[in-house]
């Protein structure tokens, strides 16, 4: 027999195998997930876009090489921040960082990512942080006098929001090659030998203004650029192979975070000491990350007297045999 090495990479996402060593089947046993084997010390990546509105033009840009960047509750690293785990310690437990940029002489207000507990693998959290020119308010039809000259930032309100989603569960890629059990597909491995398939992960990482509502008149002004700024959508698909045990069923899971923050855009007159901060516009985002994946592994219910988990002869055959590997539908 050899021994099962599991994942011989990292994950963009936090990566989990779990095995359920039991010989008794029943419809709960979805939710009984058993012992989690930890792959490799957990690692969390701090990565912040840092974007600037020049009101006056009308654009913004991406200035994250040009921003000073400083972080707190994780380790700098140029750029960007880390958190890792250690062998004797792999777990992350949940925790915040929080993340400052100043650019062309003006900071941010301080921006805070709520990292999730990470058991294994490695998770980037892309936090986007907004830097506001000054700009006089334009004049209009009702207003035709000049307006002073303002500073704009933004803030965040108390009050974020987080909710995880349940279990999103994989299946087998290739139709008719999956294994039906308790109401699920699962893939199988009905032989002696380790079976490796392909397991293809969507890492999640997507912004969205949800809501806006206008305050004063130059709402419109910023409403269209702010909104451009924070909408992003850097979603991609990760792939990686898993090595099933003989005699095992099995399939794979990821699970997604959204954080929902409310921000305001204040503006404050320039060279007016006594001038109070006015609130132009508030707005609601919702942050959306992948925060963990696994898979789940048990006894095949046709040869549960032979399985051990990670357990089996040398690999024969290929992801074929388990159904070509395990994807999610839209």
């Amino acid at each position: 027999m050899k021994k099962n090495k599991f994942f011989t990479g990292l994950s963009k996402i936090a990566l989990a195998v779990v095995a359920l060593a039991t010989t008794t089947f029943t419809s709960c046993e979805k939710e009984d997930f058993g012992v989690e084997i930890v792959v490799n010390p957990a690692e969390v990546y701090i990565v912040p876009e840092v974007r600037y509105i020049d009101l006056a033009a009308g654009t913004y840009e991406n200035v994250t090489s040009l921003a000073d960047i400083q972080f707190q509750g994780a380790t700098a690293e140029g750029k960007r921040a880390y958190i890792k785990g250690t062998e004797a310690n792999p777990t992350i437990a949940a925790t915040t960082v929080t993340v400052t940029a100043s650019y062309k002489g003006k900071t941010s207000e301080p921006t805070t990512v709520n990292v999730s507990e990470i058991k294994t693998g490695q998770v980037t959290y892309t936090p986007i942080i907004v830097i506001m020119s000054d700009m006089p308010v334009p004049p209009t039809p009702e207003e035709p006098e000049p307006h002073p000259e303002y500073t704009y930032s933004i803030k965040v309100l108390e009050g974020s929001k987080t909710v995880e989603s349940d279990y999103i569960w994989g299946k087998p890629t290739v139709e008719g090659h999956g294994y039906t059990h308790d109401g699920s597909v699962w893939n199988e491995n009905a032989s002696e030998y380790f079976i490796t398939v392909n397991i293809k992960y969507p890492v999640i990482m997507k912004s969205t203004i949800t809501k806006w509502e206008d305050i004063l008149t130059d709402a419109d002004n910023v409403k269209p650029l702010v909104t451009e700024a924070y909408n992003m959508d850097k979603s991609y698909i990760e792939e990686m192979p898993y090595t099933a045990s003989a005699y095992s069923i099995f399939r794979a899971w990821y699970k997604t975070t959204t954080t929902t923050q409310i921000y305001i855009v204040v503006r404050k007159e320039i060279g007016n000491e006594s001038a109070a901060e006015e609130i132009v516009a508030k707005f609601y985002l919702d942050y959306t990350s992948s925060t963990a994946a696994g898979v789940v592994e048990k006894a095949h219910p046709s040869h549960a007297g032979h399985y051990h988990q990670g357990h089996g002869h040398g690999t024969h055959g290929n992801a074929d045999n388990a159904g070509g590997g395990i994807v999610w539908g839209d």
